[in-house]
């Protein structure tokens, strides 16, 4: 699920009054599913120890076909990973997330992130395209 519904449908709303989504759906067929990417806390079972800094974030991936969140800590200075990924159920127990996901969330969030990025990321998806919004600003 989803991890701010609200948020992803106002995104949504502007993206179909100004005809992104209905240009992106006549090339590349309907959207099949939805991810974003915002922050998100450092788990407290976390084994790796990371060393906070100015430049150092959590950030989740979650999807409307899943109900689990992906996360991973980058430094966005040097767009190195400073833990493994985790998944963490959103509903008590999940599916196991297939591995071309989590390749799509980390490659969506390494394009949008470094100095001055903005959050949440949003991604919509079919069998065989894609296309991101990447807010230009952390908020």
């Amino acid at each position: 699920m989803l991890s701010d519904i609200k948020a992803f449908e106002r995104v949504e709303s502007i993206l179909n009054e100004d005809g992104t989504i209905a240009t992106f759906e006549k090339e590349n067929g309907k959207i099949l599913g939805r991810m974003m990417i915002d922050l998100c806390d450092i788990p407290d079972n976390l084994t790796v120890s990371i060393e906070p800094t100015e430049s150092t974030y959590a950030f989740q991936g979650t999807f409307d076909f899943y109900d689990a969140a992906l996360g991973i800590v980058i430094d966005v200075k040097s767009l190195e990973a400073k833990s493994g990924i985790w998944v963490t159920p959103q509903f008590g127990r999940c599916d196991e997330i297939a591995q071309e996901w989590i390749e799509y969330f980390i490659e969506t969030l390494m394009k949008g992130v470094g100095e001055g990025f903005g959050v949440p990321m949003y991604a919509f998806v079919n069998d065989s395209s894609s296309f991101e919004v990447y807010p230009s600003m952390r908020a």
